[in-house]
């Protein structure tokens, strides 16, 4: 009989976390989802349907977790020209949900191309800092290669999905730091995006609200969403009408507040949740509202510790990698995910205005399960190479001293 060990391979932590979150998705999901149970008119079949989805992510996550991580190499070669014609297919016959047309029907399943493209960057960024790693340092095509390739990608992505975009190229900068691309680039690449954005936002700014360019279907049909997210946010004084507080991302915001402030630090259980009634993404954009509605704060600190951990787990097992590859790869898929929960968390709380990124592995949606579930099956599958370097460095020096004693005893 096999041992769980031979079975589960990869850092057991990893796994632990994994399955919390999983976990934490089924029974959270499960009581945050009403309005779907309302619009199904069944109060089990979205519970299963979730449930079937976490089942399939995890039988990805285990075939993937037993793929040797050097044939992760092959993921940006053939990922990268796939998910760019894909996000611009989207953006010329993309289903559109809430007012941003981000969706993909293939064989009568909906794919979110952007959730993809997270994953496909990150090893993109991985391979091409390989490639030019030297012992001083990164060579400068590394930089003008990974400009081209997240330049794409992100301005592919941002018409639709500005948050998702943001995030992106966080994460890459972050890689950058990582794989010693100069501070210096880095610096003046930072000056440029901020620059850039700035200017944008001014011009873009003078043009008037009822202008064509900003109604659906034209390219920036998005700025007023992002515009009365961004002025909305801090806008605490004016009152608002009382219709807003229950169908627009305004009223999500108040209601998210209502749901953490009256589980008065202790919680109220699980399935007891008011404010899923009214918040029409209680079981994605703000299922962190509703976890600390039901579990209390030390739910909530629960699931953010998970992450934090997750992101120490990857920096040791990063440390262990003998390969630059897969150490950039599994910090890099490590760091995408936490900045992601971070961002859902902190946007539930009231932190920031609302972007749209889910709660990684908890937060229902099925391009985000299955990304998360590959994320997972890869950062395994890398924590197990580099428990075998750790392995043979230890067979290794048990080697070179066993070689000297005999050779003292020789001498002797």
């Amino acid at each position: 009989m096999q041992k769980i060990g031979d079975i589960f391979k990869g850092d057991r932590v990893i796994w632990i976390i994994y399955f919390f979150l999983c976990i934490i998705s089924l029974i959270e999901g499960f009581s945050a989802s009403s309005w779907l149970a309302l619009k199904s008119g069944s109060y089990v079949m979205p519970f299963i349907k979730h449930g079937a989805l976490l089942f399939a992510g995890f039988g990805i996550t285990f075939i993937i977790h037993r793929i040797s991580c050097r044939y992760f190499r092959l993921v940006p070669v053939i990922g990268v020209p796939v998910i760019i014609l894909m996000l611009l297919l989207v953006l010329l016959i993309g289903a559109s949900l809430n007012s941003g047309a981000r969706w993909m029907e293939m064989g009568g399943l909906s794919i979110q191309p952007s959730e993809f493209a997270k994953g496909i960057l990150v090893s993109a960024v991985a391979l091409i800092l390989t490639i030019f790693q030297t012992e001083d340092g990164t060579e400068d095509i590394a930089f003008k290669a990974i400009i081209v390739v997240t330049g794409i990608i992100c301005v592919l992505v941002m018409f639709e999905n500005l948050s998702t975009a943001v995030l992106m190229g966080f994460v890459v900068l972050c890689m950058m730091f990582i794989g010693r691309i100069s501070l210096k680039r880095i610096g003046a690449l930072l000056g440029v995006i901020f620059l850039f954005g700035a200017s944008a936002l001014f011009v873009i700014s003078l043009i008037p609200s009822d202008s064509k360019v900003f109604q659906q279907g034209a390219p920036l049909h998005r700025f007023s969403t992002w515009k009365n997210r961004i002025v909305n946010f801090g806008d605490s004084e004016d009152e608002k009408p009382a219709e807003l507080l229950v169908a627009s991302d305004l009223g999500q915001e108040e209601h998210a507040a209502i749901a953490i402030a009256t589980s008065h630090g202790v919680g109220k259980m699980p399935g007891n949740s008011d404010q899923r009634e009214y918040l029409a993404h209680a079981y994605s954009d703000f299922i962190y509202a509703i976890i600390i509605e039901e579990t209390g704060l030390a739910g909530g600190l629960f699931v953010m510790v998970l992450y934090i951990i997750l992101l120490y787990r990857a920096a040791m097992i990063a440390r262990r990698c003998k390969g630059c590859f897969p150490a950039f790869l599994v910090l890099g898929l490590t760091i995408l995910m936490v900045t992601q929960a971070f961002i859902n968390m902190t946007v539930a709380v009231g932190g920031m205005p609302i972007t749209g990124q889910t709660l990684p592995l908890v937060s229902r949606g099925g391009s985000s399960i299955i990304c998360c579930s590959v994320w997972f099956g890869m950062i395994l599958s890398v924590s197990a190479y580099a428990q075998r370097c750790e392995m043979k460095e230890k067979m290794e020096a048990e080697n070179i001293k066993t070689k000297q004693f005999d050779n003292n005893e020789e001498v002797q």
